[in-house]
């Protein structure tokens, strides 16, 4: 992507190029190194998104057939649930860079300067590959309705070989242009129970949890998304390895899961 002051871009510093420092920017470039691997996901998304790489990268083979590979992509669920990091997975097993768009930006400017801003953003990403995701698409009233159908443009619109992703928390408030364009549904729920245990293992992974009680630890996890189970792990294992001190891991998580639902 070309460098455009006119285009405010910004990116975590420690692991990405980024094109400006403004923390609220409207579109972002990341290059992640996560795998789908890396995530817990349900068989059928696992299935769903494997089938989207494998596409992507015989692009050739099954054009030459006739046929047109899936890439275009609706995220629902809940937030914390897994839409971010999945696309960014994608992104690495790829090894394409990660766009991401914020619509809920676009809703604080004057509808002139945001068509205008929008439309270089879209203008850039047509212009390159790489995996899109735009986020925010549901927090929408009348009087900005606009970047939906600027949205629906775009995707009517787009030849490209890039992955498109909308993502959506509310995904009833969106138009059926955006469902129609989209070729698969991606619907992302709270982690099952074999899920969030999934989750807490792979966060504790250097530790040993074979005489874990699981069952109060998985009672108190019900109900929390992907996130935030993941971050109350990373916690508790930040600190055992601090303190090195003796610890019941199914009393601590059970407490510290309470805590997060607080």
């Amino acid at each position: 992507v070309k460098k455009d002051q006119n285009i405010r871009c910004v990116t975590d510093m420690t692991d990405h190029n980024h094109y400006g420092g403004d923390p609220e920017s409207l579109l972002s470039v990341s290059y992640p190194n996560a795998q789908l691997s890396d995530l817990v996901l349900t068989i059928e998304n696992r299935r769903r998104l494997w089938n989207v790489v494998m596409e992507q990268r015989q692009w050739d083979k099954i054009t030459f057939h006739g046929l047109q590979p899936v890439r275009r992509l609706l995220f629902t669920g809940p937030p914390g649930t897994g839409k971010t990091s999945t696309a960014q997975a994608l992104a690495g097993e790829l090894g394409v860079p990660l766009y991401t768009v914020r619509l809920d930006l676009l809703t604080t400017h004057p509808k002139d300067e945001g068509e205008a801003e929008f439309r270089q953003v879209l203008d850039t990403l047509m212009q390159t590959y790489g995996v899109f995701v735009f986020d925010g698409v549901a927090e929408f009233t009348e009087e900005n309705r606009w970047i939906l159908v600027m949205l629906q443009q775009f995707l009517m619109q787009d030849t490209s070989k890039s992955v498109i992703i909308v993502a959506s928390n509310r995904p009833r408030l969106l138009d059926g242009v955006i469902f129609e364009q989209c070729d698969r549904i991606v619907n992302f729920g709270l982690p099952t129970s074999d899920e969030a245990r999934a989750i807490i293992e792979g966060q504790l992974a250097m530790f040993d949890l074979r005489n874990i009680s699981w069952a109060s630890v998985l009672t108190a996890a019900d109900g929390l998304s992907h996130a935030e189970i993941s971050t109350v792990a990373g916690s508790v294992a930040e600190h055992v390895m601090l303190t090195n001190a003796p610890v019941s891991w199914a009393r601590h998580l059970t407490a510290e899961l309470g805590r997060a639902r607080q």
